[in-house]
């Protein structure tokens, strides 16, 4: 079987799609495909697991749309022989060449919205949706052979635009076999409260200074760290602004975290916490329990398990919700805090191995291009 993924870009380590794009497609040339990954230009990441070919866009209309004649000319001559075009993300023009370029041949189609039809990112930058529904986003959904949802909550959002076709759903993953041995953290210093993921509005930041703020005087021993990209991003300075003016203590900024120097800011974080207001998925989420830190996540994201496997805490969206639970998990003894920490290695382990996810979907592949010989996967939605 040859699979190609189509994502605008991978460049950036603190977007989720960077990591899970990535890892899918290792993940399904492991079960045996043969995998590639177009991209638009510039792509500089050393080493990817599976081969990538990165083309140039056009500034026409704008940009930001990742117009590519080079790529739609590449996807259409590939879509004689390649068997599924798997799109990754929505809203830009790769995402729509990827189902109409096909034509008449027999490649089939599965987009992943990668959490862009959320009633809140609906709400983001509006108008440019409406543009890109209007030059073919809205006829590539509808004309998708497969849908692919991380989580139930994202396949409601796709059954809740009207798409009818089926759905793949199958979480995101985490390579915990790739990630260092949990190191025990040293005692006698200060304790990190981490945020650590893209600085935007949908991840609802003001929600995190605000109850910092109304707990901070009784966890002097504490610290909130606060990473990802802080410049050029207005969101950002409005944030810093923010902490500023509302005189919160023991906060920093640190800016854009990647590689090692990620993996050794979760090994000195004692919890993680992301107040989102509409998560996908939340691979921050996956890669601090696979560290062995307990999360607090709010129900902007499908994490219900940290509670059911007591790694962490699930709740509601807003100020006082956050509040309440810093109050609850920043009592935590270091050592009731790692023993969570150790259950969502555990969970991790068990329930979210990339090679498992890359077989599974690879099976629902094979359903969409042979339905009458192939049995349907129980993790495929037909309703």
């Amino acid at each position: 079987m040859k699979i190609i993924h189509i994502v605008s870009n991978i460049n950036n380590e603190s977007a989720g799609p960077s990591y899970t794009v990535p890892a899918l497609a290792e993940g399904c040339m492991g079960a045996g495909a043969e995998v590639e990954i177009f991209t638009l230009k510039p792509f500089d990441r050393p080493n990817p697991p599976v081969h990538v070919k990165a083309f140039k866009s056009s500034r026409f209309p704008h940009s930001q749309m990742g117009r590519s004649p080079e790529m739609r000319n590449a996807l259409i001559e590939a879509s004689r022989s390649c068997n599924i075009f798997h799109s990754q993300g929505i809203w830009m023009y790769p995402n729509i060449y990827a189902v109409l370029t096909r034509r008449d041949n027999q490649c089939k189609s599965v987009i992943s919205p990668r959490g862009m039809l959320s009633e809140r990112a609906l709400g983001f930058s509006r108008w440019k949706k409406k543009i890109s529904w209007f030059l073919g986003q809205g006829k590539a959904l509808k004309l998708a052979d497969m849908m692919h949802a991380t989580s139930v909550s994202e396949y409601n959002d796709i059954r809740r635009m009207g798409l009818r076709q089926p759905v793949v759903l199958l979480p995101n993953g985490i390579e915990v076999c790739h990630l260092p041995e949990f190191t025990a953290r040293s005692k006698n210093r200060r304790r990190k409260l981490l945020f650590l993921s893209r600085i935007h509005p949908q991840k609802n930041i003001e929600d995190l200074i605000f109850a910092w703020n109304n707990v901070m005087h009784k966890f002097q021993e504490w610290d909130l760290i606060i990473a990802g990209p802080v410049e050029n991003n207005p969101y950002a300075e409005k944030m810093m602004r923010l902490a500023a003016s509302v005189g919160v203590d023991r906060v920093s900024f640190s800016g854009e975290v990647t590689g090692k120097e990620k993996t050794n800011l979760y090994r000195q974080s004692d919890l993680l916490v992301l107040p989102t207001l509409s998560e996908n998925f939340g691979m921050v989420v996956a890669e601090a329990l696979a560290m062995e830190v307990p999360v607090i996540c709010s129900k902007g994201a499908p994490w219900e398990g940290l509670e059911k496997k007591s790694a962490g805490w699930w709740i509601d969206i807003g100020e006082k919700p956050l509040t309440d639970c810093l109050e609850q998990a920043l009592r935590c003894s270091p050592e009731e805090l790692q023993a969570k920490g150790r259950n969502g290695r555990k969970w991790m382990e068990e329930d979210f191995s990339w090679n498992k996810i890359g077989g599974d979907m690879l099976q629902a592949y094979q359903w969409i291009l042979e339905p009458k010989r192939c049995s349907c996967p129980e993790y495929v939605i037909r309703d």
